[in-house]
């Protein structure tokens, strides 16, 4: 009734809480400019959202990409558990990465750069946590899975471990081919435990790996290199034809503990070329024994004198690994292969390990050299009709 009629009321309230609006600055003043107003609404929508976008970074989700559009992945780790994984998809599908990194639960000194927009993809993980802390409630769970069916494809990688603890490489099935078809697969670092089977690559290469291991069993490349300090190296050659060429091995071992296995042409191309320095010395044994003497047990020392040698090997040593069955097409280039190792023992299989004893479960047996580089450079025959 005071103020007349009720459109009339709507209008002069509307005015008075205007007002009041405006004098709580919630409003923009009279003459306010619009790139002001927008300014202040994105604060405030800021100031809303980030809080939910700081937990959801401090409280890590599983990371889920593919590498369908990746012509390189690198994956820099640091403690991390690697694995390939065989999934039932289509052999078209691209390789897919899942992986769970945490620490305690957050992100709180562990940092996870990733790109999985341009051709050059990667994820690189850095645990920068203090020292005695640095394990404490860490997961870093990576896997690669791929599909079952042999023929897919992965892209080129490279993997390189930065932190002081081992990251594992490991296949999960031991009958899952791992196909890279024409490209190279690289793993390098501090500490890195490699154990794959069925590898299929043009090309791997350990340029260099401080600690750890490098076993690759039923493997089919074109080259490799594997250079390795404080780790063994066990290599076996798969049984696809593209592997039955002759392989000229470059290879080093201190103390020449090396082994290798190769099929028996007769003398014709298998050839080690060994350049160690061989040391020998007489050195005293002293043996003990019981005997029986007046009925009584008596101890008794021996003492007798034999040789004992050391190899001490400043360069590379060459080898000529034939393979268990040659390929007759001619011209066909012998495959590179270089080994070196500072303190682990060097394993080169120039034949499938289906193939050998005492695996092979075959009779007769292929006839194979065997190359004992311990045991003062030994070469043993194994001839066709040996028994098992």
């Amino acid at each position: 009734r005071m103020h007349g009629t009720l459109p009339l009321y709507l209008s002069k309230a509307g005015i008075a809480l205007d007002r009041v609006v405006r004098s709580f600055a919630f409003s923009p003043q009279a003459g306010s400019k619009i790139t002001q107003i927008v300014f202040m609404g994105c604060i405030c929508v800021l100031a809303g959202v980030l809080p939910g976008v700081i937990q959801t970074l401090s409280v890590v989700p599983k990371l889920e990409r593919t590498l369908g559009e990746a012509l390189t992945f690198t994956l820099v780790t640091d403690n991390c558990n690697i694995r390939f994984v065989g999934v039932d998809v289509a052999v078209t599908q691209p390789a897919f990465i899942r992986s769970y990194i945490t620490a305690n639960e957050t992100l709180e000194g562990v940092f996870v750069n990733v790109d999985f927009c341009q051709e050059d993809q990667f994820v690189r993980i850095s645990n920068n946590r203090p020292e005695l802390e640095r394990s404490t409630g860490y997961e870093c769970e990576i896997d690669i899975e791929i599909p079952i069916e042999p023929d897919h494809s992965i892209p080129i990688m490279i993997i390189e471990n930065k932190g002081s603890k081992a990251t594992t490489v490991k296949s999960l099935s031991q009958t899952q081919r791992i196909n890279f078809g024409p490209n190279s697969l690289t793993i390098s670092g501090s500490n890195v435990v490699v154990e794959l089977y069925n590898l299929v690559c043009r090309r791997f290469f350990v340029p260099s790996l401080e600690m750890g291991g490098v076993m690759l069993s039923n493997a089919t490349f074109t080259t490799m290199h594997v250079d390795v300090g404080q780790a063994d190296i066990f290599i076996s050659v798969s049984s696809e034809r593209s592997m039955r060429v002759p392989f000229a091995l470059t290879y080093r071992q201190p103390e020449n503990s090396v082994c290798f296995v190769s099929g028996n042409d007769g003398g014709k191309d298998f050839e080690v070329v060994n350049r160690c320095q061989k040391n020998c010395l007489n050195v005293t044994v002293n043996t003990t024994t019981m005997d029986l003497v007046d009925g009584t047990l008596t101890e008794t020392v021996r003492e007798s004198f034999e040789e004992r040698c050391t190899f001490a090997c400043a360069s590379t040593s060459t080898a000529r690994i034939v393979p268990f069955k040659r390929d007759p097409q001619p011209g066909l280039s012998d495959f590179e292969v270089f080994l070196q190792s500072a303190s682990g023992q060097i394993y080169f299989l120039g034949v499938p390990e289906q193939r050998t004893p005492p695996g092979s479960g075959r009779l007769p047996l292929d006839s194979l050299y065997v190359y004992d580089g311990i045991q003062e450079n030994r070469v043993l025959d194994s001839q066709p009709n040996a028994k098992a």
